[in-house]
C-alpha cells in the first residue's frame, strides 16, 4: 500500500480484508412461484438487491464521483 501511495495520481488507497459473504440457501416452491407468475430469476434479483443493494444515482463532489446505493436494513433481510 505504501508503494501504491507513492505513485503519482493514485489516491484513496484502502484495504478491504473483510471475509467473504455468508452463503444462504433458499428452498423455492416452484408451483407457488408459477401461480404468482414469478421466475427464479425474479427471486434471485430481489435477494441480490436486498443484500448487495443497487446503485440508484451518482453525484460528483468536486473531482470525486459518489454512488448512492439502496439496500435493505439488516433486520429487514431476515
Amino acid at each position: 500500500m505504501a508503494q501504491l501511495r507513492r505513485i503519482d495520481g493514485v489516491k484513496d488507497v484502502e484495504r478491504d480484508n473483510k471475509a467473504g459473504k455468508e452463503q444462504i440457501n433458499i428452498d423455492l416452491d416452484y408451483i407457488r412461484l408459477a401461480e404468482r407468475e414469478l421466475s427464479v430469476a425474479d427471486v434471485a434479483k430481489n435477494i441480490r438487491l436486498a443484500y448487495d443493494g443497487e446503485i440508484v444515482t451518482s453525484v460528483r463532489y468536486g473531482d470525486e464521483d459518489v454512488d448512492f446505493r439502496v439496500i435493505l436494513e439488516e433486520k429487514a433481510r431476515g
